[in-house]
């Protein structure tokens, strides 16, 4: 098998037909939009570092394998998934029965290490280069939206809470209207703006605020590839927009991934009443999964009907840049986890205070 690097945009139209042809007959991964060419093409066009490597033989094309190869302080490319850091799905895209060894596949895209986060766990010859399965929930709408409101009717009151909710936002702000499919750019602006209010309130990550980010997602807005279509959904409680949400949508998966709403009315809980509506809608037009992307949020189990298994890990050709980069996202972690131990600190400290105030002691001595 020979392996031959090109940068996305270089793709002809038969090698993107190709690539959607395999994407349609892979069961493994349900026809995930972050899969499609489009997304790949999307991060090519605002970072010189998105790169295909294409599998072939003598019979033809057998795969696509879609890569970053972003720089590193020491001078080393170190591969990552194709836009990492904001893509929810990764895979190497081949035709039906195709076996790869993954050392061989990263040493032909001539890279020591190659880093995944969201890769389909199901693809085994990259399953000894995990280092931690996570599962996925999803919302399973195959057999339709009503079906899927049965099946979780036993299980939460989410639901019925959000529908509720529902009622009680249009009695106390306007009419609700929802749309899937806006176009309207003063929406878009409206979301990054409240999501980017969201990371500074909650001390996360602006994703916003990276150029490249803004970019990709603004690009992507306007793809209508029927497996990759940019997907912007607004709820709006008279003329007003109180919620919305963009992503991507393939014939069968929409995928949830920017989430925001209006912090004013956070008590009617906009985000998962809007949540609901796209799920509906998703399920009217034939799709049969809405992925609600790896994370340890409480709505997404409540919400959820089923998990898609994805990976964490890394493929390593050279022994010293892996051994480095464990060391590296070890160290990382343990930052990580020593810094939220010491956030918990005041809030363990005060909880410890109100236990004591409640004993016999602190209500009788004072």
């Amino acid at each position: 098998m020979n392996v031959t690097l090109v940068r996305p945009r270089e793709l002809g139209s038969a090698e993107r037909r190709l690539w959607r042809q395999m994407l349609r007959q892979d069961g493994a991964t349900g026809g995930n939009p972050f899969l499609a060419p489009e997304f790949t093409i999307a991060v090519d066009r605002v970072r010189d570092t998105a790169r295909v490597a294409v599998l072939e033989d003598p019979s033809g094309v057998l795969g696509f394998f879609p890569h970053e190869r972003r720089g590193h302080p020491l001078g080393i490319a170190i591969g990552t998934a194709i836009g990492a850091g904001i893509s929810d799905c990764q895979a190497l895209i081949h035709t039906p029965g195709l076996q790869w060894d993954a050392r061989e596949l990263v040493r032909g895209c001539d890279l020591p290490v190659w880093e995944f986060d969201h890769l389909i766990a199901a693809q085994e010859p990259f399953v000894p280069y995990h280092t931690a399965v996570t599962a996925s929930p999803v919302m399973n709408l195959a057999d339709g939206f009503d079906a899927y409101l049965r099946a979780r009717s036993h299980h939460t009151s989410a639901i019925r809470t959000a529908q509720r909710k529902m009622r009680k936002l249009e009695r106390e702000q306007g009419e609700l209207t929802f749309e899937f499919d806006c176009v309207d750019p003063a929406v878009m602006q409206t979301l990054m703006r409240w999501k980017s209010d969201q990371y500074r309130r909650t001390r996360a990550h602006d994703t916003f605020g990276s150029g490249w980010i803004v970019q990709v997602v603004t690009g992507l807005r306007h793809s209508r590839q029927p497996g990759c279509t940019g997907t912007l959904s607004v709820l709006r409680a008279g003329h007003r927009p109180i919620a919305v949400h963009f992503g991507l949508r393939s014939e069968r998966v929409l995928s949830y991934w920017f989430p925001a709403y209006d912090p004013d009315l956070a008590r009617y809980s906009p985000g998962l009443v809007l949540l609901l509506r796209m799920a509906e809608e998703a399920a009217r037009r034939g799709i049969t999964q809405v992925d609600l992307g790896r994370g340890r949020q409480r709505y997404k189990d409540e919400f959820a009907s089923g998990k898609v298994r994805v990976a964490q890990g890394r493929v390593g050709v050279s022994r010293t840049v892996s051994a480095a980069r464990r060391t590296g996202a070890a160290l990382h972690s343990g930052v990580s986890w020593t810094l939220e131990r010491r956030a918990l600190r005041p809030v363990k400290q005060l909880a410890k205070r109100a236990r004591g105030s409640l004993s016999g002691r602190g209500v009788h001595g004072g």
